[in-house]
């Protein structure tokens, strides 16, 4: 953890307009600089820097903040990745919080791991080009693959040698630990463990870099073709401490600004489609390793974009790699177009054969929403036999499901009935229909949570456990039906360590006792817990829950704590609440009472805001439940629908005098 003291010498230190200068030439116009915004396609100078306000914003895209956020965003880094890239450049040591003995041997482990394989990587690349084999079998390969030089630079392409121990023996010469080595994956030992061996030898090297440029892992490809069916074409590296392939995926570090730029992604499926598509000039691409598309690396796109076009081969295989990927991407809200290359030729191979322009041309002409493309592929396999037809019907309604958005829903609902010729009621029966099994399901999910919840409740508040507990690797993005959790998050981030009521000033009575006092984060868990709620996001439920475990520790502050957090995702998301895009002047300032003041009033209307709103979904499914014809049919399934609405509109009638008027905290 990054040092408070360090952060902000690093603040004071660091000169927005000389950063931003590094990036963006600008010009001096009366108090302040302009510039074309680097966030957009920006034609006339919309981008305003302030030295006297240390901010930046774009009047055009929306884009702006302090130095760290404007460092976070062009560069993609994390918080605290960005607080090491400024303390490199102002030659600020960046110093971490002191680590338990236990975090110190992962650390080391980690970073020992992290040496080993640049060093693996640089000793490959070395031997691709300087060693006779690997010129004349590595590089014959990457020729043969119609690679440039600066594009097998470009992503660290190398050869590994035949010889069993090669690696082995280089690696041991300068210092490198054997166990290292197995754990990486670059070495194998016997089952006996007598004998040690290199894992990769007589393959060409496809490095696997994190989003930060650290080598992380490797994919291999063997050359030799009668060894193919004994040990399989490509192998990757093993899961280890610093390689989880469902979390990483191949190309993005080199894709990440292309991405961010373009606003879209394109997915193929190897690591070859992703460097020849580069190497034609399209770099937003990126590839799985050598996995199914997972939730990680979903996450993991959803920082740079929520639109995705996916290239995958035209066989079986591709088509349901396709698939499975469009319904997990659907899912979380992205926007999906598909493309098959003509001939079932892969990325690789159509790039042989026609030029950038050719294939940036192809896509654009040819990628077809998602919908489209698969009700078409569907139809089309049926051969109008009527039952295949209805399963292709109800496969786009279970695709159209999965839609958060209802505005999007209702588009695809509309197109595919004009494709496939249905009434447009026929298929909104069928969604919803779908839709009441999604929901059914998260609600069964939900109740066993609440349960759980209050089981756990003193635990999570009542105690203090020796360790915090560890926020989700894969957090989902904030969904438009999130508000409410999303506001009360930002209250805990903003005011989790103090209390909620205020320190009364000098000669004046207390609101409340010492001992009905309580700090916000506390209150908030209890408040929750106590009515069995779970909040539905796990971001918000984690940012939450670990401020209520640290609340009552004397050095805990709530917004340091989370801007320095390990975690991308809830370090990003305290990042963008503390920066303040609409600042009130001086003048305005003194006509308000600061919300620290009124923490009283604030806290529980959100939380209130909170409970509202899970009565409303509650009351929104069961009222999707009794439509169902199904339910419909049983008079006793019907009855009890009946008596829960009646409570919860009860819980509604006396949650509306409490609501009362809003009230708004930023």
């Amino acid at each position: 953890m990054i040092d408070h003291t360090t952060i902000e010498r690093i603040r004071a230190a660091a000169d927005i307009v000389d950063v931003v200068q590094e990036f963006v030439t600008l010009r001096k116009r009366g108090a302040n600089y302009i510039g074309l915004c680097p966030f957009h396609d920006d034609r006339t100078p919309s981008f305003t820097v302030s030295p006297t306000r240390q901010t930046c914003k774009c009047w055009s895209c929306g884009e702006g903040g302090n130095v760290f956020s404007f460092v976070m965003k062009h560069e993609q880094l994390s918080f605290p990745e960005a607080i090491k890239w400024l303390g490199k450049r102002y030659g600020i040591e960046v110093k971490e919080r002191e680590l338990t003995e236990k975090d110190k041997a992962i650390a080391s482990e980690r970073e020992s791991l992290l040496v080993v394989n640049e060093w693996a990587q640089q000793y490959f690349q070395k031997t691709l080009h300087e060693s006779a084999d690997g010129i004349a079998i590595g590089m014959a390969y990457f020729r043969g693959r119609a690679l440039r030089d600066d594009t097998i630079r470009k992503f660290g392409l190398g050869y590994a040698p035949e010889t069993s121990n090669a690696l082995l023996t280089a690696a041991e010469a300068v210092g490198h630990k054997t166990e290292y080595l197995c754990q990486t994956g670059l070495c194998k030992q016997t089952e006996d463990g007598g004998r040690t061996y290199d894992a990769f030898r007589g393959r060409v090297m496809f490095p696997i870099y994190d989003t930060s440029g650290r080598v992380v892992g490797f994919g291999g490809r063997i050359l030799a073709s009668e060894k193919v069916k004994h040990v399989g074409k490509y192998i990757n590296s093993p899961e280890s401490a610093i390689y989880h392939k469902e979390r990483v995926l191949y190309g993005l570090y080199q894709a990440k600004k292309a991405i961010a730029a373009q606003d879209e992604v394109i997915i193929v499926e190897g690591y070859l489609d992703v460097i020849s598509m580069h190497q034609c000039g399209i770099e937003n691409v990126v590839a799985p390793c050598g996995t199914a598309f997972t939730e990680g690396q979903i996450n993991l796109i959803r920082r740079f974009t929520n639109n995705a076009t996916l290239i995958f081969d035209g066989d079986a295989a591709g088509i349901h790699a396709a698939e499975r990927a469009t319904r997990m991407l659907l899912a979380n809200g992205f926007k999906i177009k598909v493309l098959v290359l003509p001939d079932g030729q892969d990325p690789d191979e159509f790039v042989k054969t026609h030029s950038a322009t050719e294939f940036k041309q192809y896509i654009e002409a040819n990628a077809t929403d998602f919908i489209r493309f698969f009700t078409t592929l569907r139809l089309k396999e049926s051969k109008g036999d009527p039952q295949m037809v209805i399963a292709a019907i109800d496969e786009m309604a279970a695709y159209i499901a999965l839609i958060p958005d209802t505005i999007a829903r209702q588009v695809y609902t509309k197109e595919c009935a004009e494709l496939t010729g249905i009434s447009e009621q026929n298929i909104i029966a069928a969604v919803d229909k779908e839709r009441h099994r999604i929901v059914s399901n998260a609600s069964s999910q939900s109740s066993a949570t609440r349960g759980n919840a209050a089981a756990n409740a003193d635990s999570r508040v009542g105690t203090q456990p020796q360790e915090a507990p560890t926020a989700p690797t894969a957090l989902p993005a904030p969904a438009a039906d999130n508000i409410e959790e999303r506001e009360l998050a930002i209250a805990v981030l903003r005011y989790g360590d103090m209390m909620l009521y205020p320190t009364p000033e000098d000669g004046k009575k207390p609101m409340v006792t010492e001992e009905e006092n309580t700090k916000v984060a506390t209150f908030v868990v209890e408040e929750l817990t106590s009515d069995g709620i779970t909040l539905t996001n796990a971001l918000y439920r984690a940012v939450i829950e670990e401020a209520a475990v640290h609340a009552e520790e004397a050095d805990f502050v709530a917004c340091n704590y989370f801007l320095e957090h390990q975690d991308t995702a809830i370090a990003q998301f305290a990042t963008q609440t503390f920066t303040d895009k609409y600042p009130l002047c001086q003048s305005q300032q003194k006509q308000f009472r600061q919300d620290e003041m009124r923490l009283y009033e604030i806290v529980p209307r959100l939380v209130l805001d909170v409970k509202c709103a899970v009565v409303k979904k509650e009351i929104a499914r069961l009222q999707l439940e009794i439509r169902d014809p199904e339910v419909q049919k049983d008079a006793e399934a019907v009855n009890r629908i009946m008596e829960e609405l009646m409570v919860l509109r009860t819980i509604m009638k006396k949650f509306a005098p409490l609501l009362g008027d809003r009230v708004v905290t930023r």
